[in-house]
């Protein structure tokens, strides 16, 4: 069997199909090896440099905007979390996957509360 998960590498084409780290754990670790060496903040407040952020990967967000942000999509509930994951991080994922539940939440608690709230108004005009 398999110690780790492999994850697929979308963002370079030429390079190996598989990956046991994601982009974004990639990103991570290559941030802390740098920070062990280098005062990234400190270069910030002498004006070396104005902002450290990684780049953004045009064809993983091409896909993301096909499979998430279409307009098309707009009154779906399927959002490609494990790619929103996968990408920008845990806590941004946990963000939309949050927003999801409580949409559908809110939904369930509209479809019960407006046909009470119209009932009770017919009802309140009654004799």
């Amino acid at each position: 069997g398999c110690l780790a998960k492999k994850h697929e590498r979308l963002e370079s084409p030429g390079a190996d199909a598989d990956a046991v780290l994601r982009k974004v754990d990639r990103i991570r670790l290559m941030y802390d090896k740098i920070t062990d060496y280098l005062n990234l903040h400190g270069f910030e407040n002498f004006g070396l440099i104005l902002h450290e952020f990684p780049l953004h990967d045009r064809n993983i967000l091409v896909d993301l905007s096909a499979r998430w942000g279409s307009p098309m999509l707009l009154y779906s509930f399927s959002q490609p979390i494990d790619s929103v994951r996968d990408y920008f991080g845990e806590k941004v994922a946990f963000y939309f996957l949050f927003v999801e539940k409580l949409t559908k939440a809110l939904i369930a608690l509209a479809m019960i509360a407006v046909p009470t709230a119209t009932l009770r108004q017919i009802l309140k005009g009654t004799p």
